[in-house]
């Protein structure tokens, strides 16, 4: 009976999702080729677009289950498969009523739908949305930014394939896109950074020394982003250029010594934010000194 106006609803909500997808992708493909570092934007909008696809799964089932506080009459229509009034119709299609919050939205559209695949990616989702959206994010929250754009992905196919609409926003880019993030490394590295913050909390800043070290071609320093102490980049030393010359360091690893955060690959590096290429100027000298102007990754 009521069937128009949930399929009505979850239609205009997933369109309005979809609205904020389109704009929000190529944010996030500025982020991930470093053409951008505000990943806070694209987290943010990709996150409203979540509660907005959510929604209009549920309303799928039903459109009463959205909103919050219903008046009783419109309620009991729903509950009794009575008509509603073509006031209480006009008021739900205009969404004059506040709807249920992010955590409801959550429980609701996982109760009624087989979210197992997402399970985890739902854990992240509720305290990384309200961050990003009244708060600040740090660069270690940068990696959240994939898996929140996986899970646009895969909800925007869930509400194609449940009929919220008849139109499609993914296409090969974000098809072949999710296929490279790795929802079990951004578990484990996920683990790692936890593991990492706990252990700064206990660190003694006062007691920290720093002791010169001779160069080392393969290492060079750079400031953790979990305690703000010292690690040390693992990788290539390169002089480029030729008219100018300039000595890069490109990293593939990090480590800090400190809170013992541990970045296994080039992959976790981006995640965390860090430059795929170190400007290594201070070191231009010796380098030339020791290797010449045509020598490049020396050890």
């Amino acid at each position: 009976m009521h069937r128009y106006i949930s399929d009505r609803l979850a239609k205009d909500l997933c369109h309005s999702g979809f609205r904020v997808a389109k704009n929000s992708f190529p944010l996030f493909y500025k982020v991930d080729s470093d053409e951008s570092g505000d990943f806070q934007t694209p987290i943010a909008m990709l996150s409203i677009c979540i509660e907005l696809l959510m929604k209009s799964l549920i309303a799928k089932k039903s459109a009463h289950l959205i909103f919050d506080n219903l008046p009783q009459d419109i309620n009991e229509a729903f509950t009794n498969q009575t008509m509603v009034s073509m006031v209480g119709k006009k008021r739900l299609e205009n969404f004059d009523f506040d709807t249920i919050n992010f955590d409801r939205t959550i429980s609701l559209v996982k109760s009624n739908y087989d979210l197992k695949s997402l399970k985890n990616l739902f854990k992240i989702v509720r305290p990384i949305r309200n961050k990003s959206v009244h708060g600040v994010l740090s660069s270690l929250e940068k990696f959240y930014l994939y898996r929140v754009y996986y899970l646009v992905v895969k909800l925007s196919e869930m509400c194609i394939d449940e009929g919220c609409t008849d139109i499609n926003i993914i296409g090969e880019t974000e098809r072949d896109f999710i296929k490279k993030i790795d929802n079990e490394k951004l578990n484990q590295l996920k683990v790692r950074v936890e593991a990492a913050k706990k252990k700064a909390e206990s660190i003694n800043y006062f007691s920290i020394t720093l002791g010169e070290e001779e160069t080392n071609w393969n290492t060079f320093k750079g400031e953790c982003s979990v305690c703000g102490n010292e690690g040390k980049f693992i990788g290539e030393t390169e002089l480029v250029g030729e008219s100018v010359q300039m000595l890069i360091f490109r990293p593939n690893e990090f480590e800090c010594p400190e809170c013992k955060l541990q970045l296994l690959d080039e992959i976790e590096l981006d995640y965390m934010h860090y430059a795929k290429v170190l400007r290594r100027d201070e070191d231009l000298r010796e380098y030339i000194i020791k290797f010449g102007r045509n020598s490049v990754g020396k050890e």
